[in-house]
């Protein structure tokens, strides 16, 4: 009986409450949406203090071992195929900044300062040098113009060439084939690219080209693939930002195969558009075919306010079109992404101190591994959710201008004929609830706007949503008022606001979320 006299209130608490609740489970599916189907979502293995590819692999045994870089001190972890750490040890102590780089193979550790390259174990200077290229079971060095080969075991070095042309920037990979060598040079509006194949530590120049690139687009990475007899490479070009415009980014591919230098659009899997800032481009062949690994800002639901965040995709080169995959769906700065495998792939998440080190795969024991919702996705989606919630005040407060007709109304009851208003005449509230259905029509466009049609879910935005919702929910409010006034004896003044109010707030709930 005291539920019954209280419906006034319990009802819309109870259609408050529920939205609030649909909302955050709404808000949690999109924070826990995996990146694809049949991918996993991210799984924190490790973190790093440096920014650069965490050192990660597959050992013999096909588990994967992580390089965890921590303040002065590093661990190896390996993991097994269900991805648990099996086994843990603690490496060499060594001075650890942004941008320190690593070479581990077998028990030998070496790390470059960018300076020298130091010996972890005995902290001694193996050798001064102007570049460090740590590949998979190879480490070159640079000094000058002269490329050297150093031994992990005996850390001797060896001559590899003198690179007699000038030139940017080289990048070495390591390929079934050997060692190969890609350099190019940028003078003015010509580009000049030659690859080099190692053999028996001596470099033989088997292409050399030149393109013409528009001189105001700077060069900012470059990547390349090689496979039996056919390489490719791209780089990505920047137009720096002009006044109010924003900088603009092209993407280049060449393909041996047919000799051609191409513009290539990668389209947002996820979105209308292109992605944008395509950075940290890796390119490989798998089965013949060319694929690339890159972070990019795409279309993401994982944040409150924004639509979009950087994170990892995959393309594969199909019938002369780009197959293009999203491959981690986070809300942080997703960078450095590595093939790990051809069905295992990491990155780290750039943060102000040490950055968390993520993998994601295909792999079953890894999609059901990440399944689950934890206690950062459960902060996550509240967090959106609060945030979408404070957004409602913003609604309620446009919405008062709806209040203009039933205020207008009364005060000029009040002026002309004050005695009705002391009467409780039904005729009074109701010509009081006209000027408020009147209020609403004239200004419902500046409540209902554009962004409620594009964020607000189906049931919310369906042709005439705005009419329908104004009477259901008006009706509600009403059976609340007149149960209210019942219980409590209100006159015409509070039970017309009352509902108002109602009307109001249940509009905010269910519709103030999507304003912004």
């Amino acid at each position: 009986m005291k539920i019954i006299k209280r419906f006034y209130w319990i009802l819309p608490l109870l259609l408050i409450v529920g939205n609030i609740s649909l909302l955050f489970f709404q808000n949690l599916t999109e924070v826990t949406e995996p990146p694809a189907e049949n991918w996993s979502r991210d799984l924190t293995i490790g973190e790093t203090n440096i920014n650069n590819y965490p050192l990660i692999s597959l050992n013999n045994e096909g588990n994967v071992e992580l390089i965890e870089i921590a303040k002065d001190s590093l661990r190896q972890k390996t993991y097994n195929e269900s991805f648990e750490v099996i086994e843990e040890k603690q490496l060499a102590d060594i001075p650890v900044n942004k941008w320190t780089q690593i070479f581990m193979q077998e028990d030998t550790l070496l790390y470059f300062d960018y300076h020298h390259i130091y010996d972890a174990s005995s902290k001694k200077i193996v050798t001064d040098v102007d570049k460090f290229y740590p590949l998979d079971n190879s480490l070159l060095y640079l000094i000058d113009n002269q490329l050297f080969y150093l031994d992990p075991i005996t850390t001797e070095s060896s001559l590899i060439t003198t690179l007699e042309n000038k030139f940017d920037k080289l990048v070495p990979i390591s390929t079934e084939q050997g060692i190969k060598i890609l350099t190019y040079y940028r003078e003015n509006e010509e580009l000049l690219v030659s690859v080099y194949n190692i053999i028996d530590f001596e470099a033989e120049r088997t292409y050399q080209e030149s393109f013409t690139v528009p001189f105001n687009e700077e060069i900012r990475e470059i990547a390349f693939a090689y496979d039996d007899d056919k390489f490719s490479f791209l780089f990505n070009t920047e137009i720096k930002a002009t006044n109010a415009n924003q900088p603009i980014h092209t993407t280049y591919l060449y393909e041996s195969s047919k000799a051609t230098l191409e513009k290539i659009t990668l389209n947002d899997p996820k979105g209308m558009g292109e992605l944008e800032g395509i950075n940290d481009m890796s390119v490989t062949y798998e089965d013949q075919k060319l694929k690339l690994l890159f972070s990019a800002t795409g279309r993401t639901n994982t944040k409150y306010r924004e639509a979009f965040a950087f994170n990892i995709y995959e393309a594969i080169l199909s019938n002369e079109n780009f197959d293009i995959y999203r491959r981690s769906n986070t809300a942080y700065l997703s960078a450095k992404p590595q093939w790990v495998s051809p069905n295992i792939i990491s990155w780290i998440e750039i943060d102000s101190e040490a950055n968390p080190i993520s993998i994601s795969s295909n792999e079953s024991a890894l999609i059901n591994k990440t399944q689950g919702v934890n206690a950062n996705d459960l902060i996550s989606g509240l967090g959106k959710t609060i945030g979408m919630l404070s957004v409602s005040f913003l609604a309620t407060l446009l919405a008062t201008m709806w209040v203009i007709g039933p205020i207008f109304i009364l005060v000029i009851l009040y002026i002309t004929k004050r005695s009705l208003l002391d009467r409780d005449l039904n005729w009074v509230f109701h010509l009081g609830l006209v000027s408020y259905v009147i209020s609403f029509l004239l200004f419902k466009d500046s409540f209902f706007i554009d962004n409620i049609y594009t964020y607000a879910p189906d049931y919310l935005t369906f042709t005439g949503s705005s009419y329908v919702y104004l009477f259901v929910f008006g009706a509600i409010a009403y059976f609340c008022s007149k149960q209210a006034a019942k219980q409590n004896d209100w006159g015409i003044f509070i039970k017309l606001f009352y509902l108002i109010a109602i009307h109001i707030l249940l509009l905010s709930v269910f519709f103030g979320p999507y304003f912004m």
